[in-house]
C-alpha cells in the first residue's frame, strides 16, 4: 500500500501550515487534528449500533471497518461497510483523496462510505455520508485528487 502523506489535510482542517502548527501548539496538536475525525467517526457509528475499529494505520484505502451486530446472535454481523474518514471546517474548499482510497470505493462500491466530519466555527461538528462517491479511477501515476467539498456535502445523505 501506499505512503499516505495526511499534512495538507491536517492544514486545510487548522487553517495554517504544519510548521505553524507546530510552532504554535507542538507535535501534539498535529496528532489531535489528525485524530479527530476518526473519533467523531466512530462515535457516529457507535451511537448507530455499530461496531466500529480502527484500521487507519494499515492504509487499507480506509480507516474504519463497521460491523452491524446480528439481532439475535451478536457474534456475528448482517452488515459490513469500509469506511473512509475526512474530517474538514466547513466551508472548507476542498477534500483531497488518495488514488488508493478512490480505488478501494470503486472495488466495494456498495460497502464503501466517504465520512466527512464537518467541523463547525462553534466547535460543533456533523457527520455527512457520501455513497458511491467516485465514479472514475484516476489516470495513472496521479497520487492524490481534490474534490469539491460542497459538491460532496451536496451528495451527502443519511446514514443507513
Amino acid at each position: 500500500f501506499p505512503f499516505v502523506e495526511l499534512s495538507r489535510e491536517i492544514e486545510q482542517f487548522a487553517g495554517c501550515s504544519i510548521s505553524e502548527i507546530q510552532a504554535l501548539y507542538g507535535m501534539n496538536a498535529y496528532r489531535r487534528y489528525e485524530r479527530r475525525a476518526i473519533e467523531e467517526a466512530m462515535r457516529y457509528e457507535r451511537e448507530r449500533g455499530w461496531e466500529v475499529e480502527s484500521v487507519e494505520k494499515d492504509n487499507r484505502g480506509f480507516d474504519l471497518i463497521s460491523r452491524k451486530p446480528h439481532p439475535h446472535d451478536p457474534k456475528t454481523f448482517t452488515n459490513v461497510r469500509f469506511i473512509e474518514v475526512k474530517g474538514r471546517v466547513s466551508g472548507a474548499p476542498a477534500i483531497t483523496v488518495t488514488r488508493n482510497e478512490i480505488l478501494y470505493s470503486l472495488n466495494k462500491p456498495d460497502d464503501f462510505i466517504l465520512a466527512i466530519v464537518e467541523f463547525m466555527p462553534d466547535e460543533q461538528h456533523r457527520v455527512h455520508y457520501v455513497r458511491r462517491p467516485f465514479q472514475r479511477e484516476p489516470d495513472f501515476g496521479v497520487t492524490s485528487v481534490n474534490y469539491d467539498f460542497a459538491e460532496l456535502i451536496g451528495r451527502a445523505e443519511q446514514p443507513r
